[in-house]
């Protein structure tokens, strides 16, 4: 009979659990949906019905009897434990009795009892053959199991994690043991291989910090990588004849090793082996080994002796890094590929004589020609050393981290220095680099934080990546003409730099190259640099100025961010295209930035040049720039003011964003096709723009150029043909309180033109000069008489700013307002000084008679429409 596997949400598994360990709990009529699952063979139909339930974990099995979950098979009437929620005590029975079939037990399912989190307990029967991967996985409660002699395999991450288990006893019939099998079980004192096992999983007893010994049978035949990665407690461990190869962090980590016997079947010690044995004092390599690959004892800091056998071909990179112990070296005199020549105490490659691996009490033969990568890194106990004249290259980190190294003296033999070749170290006070020397590579003196000055040699043509990165003594730095590069991050961090010269030869800064040098005072930026790397200058605090010069085309983003001293830049890049981005300006946080000067033959202000100088009160922008990018001011909220020449045909969108404190701004830009766009306006946000001049030559006003400009009071308009608007010009400017002010002969013309005619008040005036009127032609309250209806006196004499007109005086009707001749010529200026019209009579002064008929006074009384009619001159 074939069996639908049954599933059930593992809320409904673990009631049916608990009813099922305690039965007098159970109900007499036990018809609940979840107990139905446990009892039946389902069909497709309620299949479908179960799969509804997704909300819920499901689980799958075949049955559940006291509580435990199987997988059934028919054909061989076995039963496989599958995954349930278990705590306590949990007691495996050897078969099963399911529907009238008997069924033996013979294995624990993959992830059958994982995240069982109360589990305290298993006992497994002798029916089982297996546990499966993950079976126990994170059961943290779990403190002892007990294995049976008919299991033969135990699966990858079986007992990961179990951190409660102290004891496990492998029995004789486990012929493998998976990856991870017992990785992380800290509490996991002591442990015993059998005979029985003939492969152990990567990582197996990774981690595993409780453990003090081991024993590993005849039958192992590698001892595989990470199996006892980090066993810090382990003090001591027998590797059998058996094991031929020893893995990558087979025993990295275990800093509580003290010693390690290998073997003579041993022919390869992997990567980074015994990594970090820091208690490993001596250790005893025996002639079967042929390589030795790298890291492999690096960090062994206990040990003090090294003895290279006869079998040796092959050396990895710093294989005795940061053993600051030491202080013998010796190679076996039959070794036909290495050597221990003159009694150096160092290993050197006999057919190339390069000194592949030192110590602190090596002394260079003068035979050696390189010295090679890595050969002294991490000797912290080497104060000095004497390169002799024999020598012709200094290899990548080859004195790496010697922390120790106070001085060194490179000969004019070498003529390269690998990269890192003194990286961190921190006592190196003085090096000398001769004219022979051509290529120093990236980071070679980085973090060399005592190093107080540098020449570097006219042989060089490049300051290369992070060279002197970290070198916080760096007081001063010599860089020859010879040089055409400073490199990525060259100076970074030389915050005790004061001065640096950069010669004419220089045609690019990289990123970050003096990034955070906060004492560098000045730098001159000579006229050959092409290219400014973003970063460049960041946080360079210390500088008060700096001068762009013409022929710089790239400025990257940030390039002198942070620069809080920085008072005053002049930008002569005329070429310049590329200046940062939207997120990257490049004199972000440079709010001292107050003064900024354009350079006259500058034709554009890239985008984001200037962006986030918020100390900038003004800006001139000379009449060569046509284009002024996107962003190129955004957030210069200390500019009140702006003219835009003539020459200038586009703003990008946003160029002056958020400049808040704009009040003004002047434009003259009478080629300018664009300004800003529907989705990035050029003034968005300048909440305190309230006045607006357009130049006399302006034709065409760009679409959208000052939309959203809400706040805008008074626009001034000196052309006398009005200039064609583009889509949405004004667009949100209120038309009702604004002051159009044209020249006195175009009002009707703007009255009529398309956008402008929506201004409500147009006013006219005779020349620039009419805009700003003087005194003598604004309101004198205490000789100007104010004329209102009789019956309406005493309500002016109490209004808001009526009531300061001295003479209040009642009339009976229009005609009174206009005694004079009709020779008389009169000037119509509202109570803001601002004239709006001429007239030979009052009655053609309509917005003048509109406040002498209300019976009451407006609330407010300086606007355009409450003006006073008084005579100025009389005709002859």
């Amino acid at each position: 009979m074939a069996l639908l596997k049954h599933l059930n949400n593992e809320k409904s598994a673990q009631a049916e659990t608990s009813a099922m360990r305690h039965p007098a709990s159970r109900p007499a009529s036990h018809s609940t949906f979840a107990g139905l699952l446990t009892r039946t063979i389902f069909r497709p139909a309620l299949l479908l019905i179960l799969s509804l339930f997704s909300s819920f974990s499901a689980l799958a099995y075949d049955c559940c009897i006291d509580g435990i979950y199987y997988n059934l098979n028919t054909t061989d009437k076995t039963a496989s434990i599958t995954k349930g929620s278990y705590n306590g005590n949990v007691v495996i029975p050897e078969a099963i009795t399911f529907e009238g079939m008997t069924y033996s037990v013979t294995s624990i399912g993959d992830n059958a009892f994982s995240s069982c989190s109360g589990l305290t307990s298993v006992t497994i029967p002798n029916s089982v053959t297996s546990i499966g991967n993950s079976a126990f996985t994170d059961c943290a409660s779990l403190t002892s199991v007990i294995i049976p002699n008919s299991v033969t395999s135990i699966g990858n991450s079986a007992f990961r994690y179990c951190t409660g288990l102290t004891s496990v006893t492998i029995p004789n019939s486990v012929t493998t043991i998976g990856s991870a099998t017992f990785m992380g079980c800290s509490g996991l004192t002591s442990l015993v291989i059998p005979n029985s096992v003939t492969s152990i999983g990567t990582w197996a007893f990774s981690n595993c910090s409780g453990l003090t010994s081991m024993t590993i049978s005849n039958s192992v035949t590698t001892i595989d990588d990470a199996t006892f990665y980090y066993c810090s407690g382990l003090t001591s461990v027998i590797i059998p004849n058996s094991v031929t190869a020893i893995g990558e962090r087979a025993f990295s980590g275990c800093s509580g090793l003290t010693s390690v016997t290998i073997p003579s079947s041993v022919t390869n010690i992997g990567e980074y082996a015994f990594y970090g044995c820091s208690r490993l004092t001596s250790v005893t390599i025996p002639n079967s080994v042929a390589s030795i690959c790298k890291y492999a004892f690096s960090n062994c800091s206990g040990l003090t002796s090294v003895t290279i056998p006869q079998s040796i071909t092959s050396i990895g990179d710093d294989i005795f890094y940061g053993c600051s112990g030491l202080t013998s070296m010796v190679v076996d005199k039959n070794n036909g590929t290495f050597d221990s020549r003159d009694n150096c105490n160092a290993i050197i490659e006999t057919s190339t004589n390069k000194l592949v691996v030192g110590c602190k009490s090596t002394i260079i033969p003068n035979s050696v020609t390189f010295i090679g990568n890595a050969a002294f890194s991490g000797c912290s106990g080497l104060t000095s050393v004497i390169i002799p004249n024999s020598v012709t290259a200094i290899g990548e980190r080859a004195f790496n981290r010697c922390s120790g190294l106070t001085s060194v003296t490179i000969p004019n033999s070498v003529s390269s220095i690998g990269d890192e070749a003194f990286y961190n170290c921190i006592w190196l006070t003085s090096v000398f680099i001769p004219n022979s020397v051509t290529t120093i590579g990236k980071s070679v003196f980085s973090y060399c934080g005592r190093l107080t000055s540098m020449t570097i040699p006219n042989s060089i043509t490049s300051v290369n990546n992070a060279t002197f990165q970290g070198c916080i003594g760096l007081t001063s730095v010599t860089i020859p003409n010879s040089v055409t590069a400073i490199g990525a991050r060259a100076f970074d961090g030389c915050y005790g730099l004061t001065s640096v010269t950069i010669p004419n030869s220089v045609t690019s800064i990289s990123e970050y190259a003096f990034y955070g040098c906060s004492g560098l005072t000045s730098v001159t930026i000579p006229s050959s640099i092409s290219t400014i790397g973003a970063s460049a200058f960041s946080n360079c605090s210390g500088l008060t100025s700096v001068t762009i010069p013409n022929s710089v085309t790239t400025i990257g983003g940030l390039a002198f961010e942070g620069c809080s001293g920085l008072i005053s830049v002049t930008f002569n890049a005329e070429k310049c295209t590329e200046t940062g981005s939207h997120d990257y300006p490049i004199f972000r946080y440079c709010k001292n930035l107050t003064k900024l000067i354009i350079g006259d033959k500058v034709t554009t202000i890239p985008s984001y040049a200037f962006s986030g100088c918020s100390g900038l009160t003004s800006v001139t922008i000379p009449n060569s720039v046509t284009a002024i990018g996107e962003g190129a001011f955004r957030s210069c909220s200390g500019l009140t003011s702006i003219t835009i020449p003539n020459s200038v045909t586009s703003i990008g969108g946003g160029g002056f964003f958020r400049c808040s404190g704009l009040t003004s701004v002047t434009f003259n830009a009478e080629k300018c096709s664009k300004v800003g766009s529907y989705n990035y306006l050029a003034f968005n946000d300048c909440k305190k723009l309230t006045t607006l001049t357009i130049g006399d030559k302006v034709t065409i006003i760009p679409d959208y150029a000052f939309f959203y400009c809400t706040k805008l009071t008074k626009l001034v308009s000196l052309a006398v043909e009005p200039p064609i608007c583009g889509k949405g010009a004004f667009e949100k400017v209120d038309k009702t309180t604004c002051q159009l002010l044209v020249p006195e002969e175009s009002i009707n013309k703007y009255k009529t033109a398309d956008q402008w005619k929506e201004f409500l008040y147009i006013l006219g005036y005779d020349g620039v000069d009419d805009v700003s009127v003087d005194s003598q032609k604004k309101v004198d309250k205490t000789t100007c008489q104010l004329l209102v209806p009789q019956e309406s006196i005493n309500k002016y004499k109490t209004a808001n700013q009526w009531k300061d007109f001295l003479n209040i005086l009642g009339y009976n009707g229009v005609d009174d307002v206009c005694v004079d001749t009709q020779d008389a010529v009169y000037e119509v200026y509202n109570l803001q000084g601002v004239r709006s019209t001429r007239c030979t009579t009052c009655k053609a002064c309509v917005s003048a008679v509109v406040c002498a008929k209300r019976k009451s006074p407006p609330t407010t009384c300086p606007t355009a429409s409450t003006s006073l009619c008084r005579r100025k001159v009389a005709k002859s």
